[in-house]
């Protein structure tokens, strides 16, 4: 009889080995594929963000084209254009053309040239390479500024307006912006 309890405490004591066997080895091949799932994950996720960034940077170039197409329209309700001219589809730039960006601080300023508004900021202009215009700024309750700029490829022009003084009239820097 002791022998057979031996016996069977052997067993037992294998059976437990095996068992655990495996058990850990199920899971370190799982472990095992979970890396790899993981790593594969990965390499899509790379994938899908360069595919993302590459849309992204595609939109980027509709917008700019698009504000250039809208810039030829002309900008607000207070813009005193013929029915004729707002029908008229804004000309496309061409050969020996480039696109000058016109932001401001604040943003929405009318931008002049020639006594007519072309937009409100931010604003992109198409304007033959190497053409020099004198622009002008205006924003209610802020002073008025005249800017000169040469159409070369990736022009911009930021121009930060000044506050009107209550009493006089001058122009004010504001501290906040």
């Amino acid at each position: 009889m002791g022998q057979l309890r031996s016996d069977i405490g052997v067993w037992v004591v294998g059976a437990v080995a095996l068992i655990a066997l495996v058990v850990f080895g199920g899971l370190w091949l799982m472990q095992t594929s979970l890396l790899s799932r993981l790593d594969g994950i990965s390499r899509d996720a790379r994938r899908q963000n360069e595919k993302l960034q590459a849309r992204v940077a595609a939109l980027q170039g509709e917008v700019t084209k698009l504000e250039a197409r809208l810039a030829g329209r002309g900008g607000g309700p207070e813009e005193e254009a013929s029915v004729e001219e707002e029908t008229t589809p804004p000309r496309k730039a061409g050969v020996g053309r480039v696109y000058v960006r016109v932001t401001s601080r604040p943003s929405g300023a009318r931008v002049r040239r020639g006594g007519r508004t072309l937009g409100r900021t931010p604003l992109v202009l198409p304007m033959k390479k190497g053409e020099i215009n004198t622009l002008v700024i205006v924003k209610g309750g802020y002073a008025e500024e005249q800017v000169t700029v040469k159409a070369e490829d990736g022009s911009s022009l930021d121009v930060r307006l000044r506050r009107r003084s209550a009493r006089s009239g001058a122009a004010l820097l504001d501290p906040n912006q």
